[in-house]
């Protein structure tokens, strides 16, 4: 084998050795804990909640975002099979109830499997929004660029949908700290 197949060879080698899930947000690492989760200059009182680690890397490409991510690993689907349980929910839920976060910003696509997804999160944290936390949707590349005014109508006809949601839930809510996750 050539010096250059050696390399590549014992590049993916580490590759498949090292690199893991962060333990705390799902993003990829080469340790336990990722970068992002173990720098105290980033706010940890926000977590935006992505479908996957592309989402983690374009966010970062901004610069403009300092909170902490959560990556969901996909989204719920139940044509596929795929649900609550099948993607990183719960720990979500774990984070959010271990205190110090006042805000959850739900970076999705808009679709129908993010829109299951939205509303099994949105369910699960009628408590911590009557508490007083915070959750905002973010939608990303709803349409092109050229037509703002169906963006701008789809956009809001999702959040009114959205805040109806919250609004069933956080009314129904009980009190108790504990999110059903």
């Amino acid at each position: 084998m050539c010096l250059c197949g050696r390399v590549l060879a014992d590049a993916l080698t580490t590759l498949k050795h090292d690199v893991k899930y962060c333990s705390v947000c799902h993003n990829i690492s080469d340790t336990d804990i990722c970068p992002i989760c173990s720098d105290h200059r980033r706010d940890s009182s926000q977590i935006c909640v992505v479908e996957n680690i592309r989402d983690v890397m374009a966010i970062e490409n901004t610069m403009q975002y300092h909170g902490l991510y959560h990556v969901l690993g996909g989204l719920i689907s139940p044509l596929d099979g795929v649900g609550p349980s099948d993607i990183e929910i719960a720990s979500l839920g774990e984070r959010v109830a271990a205190g110090g976060v006042t805000e959850v910003i739900l970076a999705l696509q808009l679709g129908y499997f993010s829109s299951a997804t939205i509303s099994v999160l949105a369910e699960g944290f009628a408590t911590f929004i009557s508490q007083g936390g915070q959750m905002r949707l973010i939608i990303n590349q709803i349409v092109s660029k050229e037509d703002k005014e169906t963006r701008e109508q789809i956009q809001c006809t999702v959040l009114q949908e959205y805040e109806r949601k919250l609004q069933k839930n956080v009314s129904a809510v009980d009190n108790s700290s504990d999110l059903p996750f």
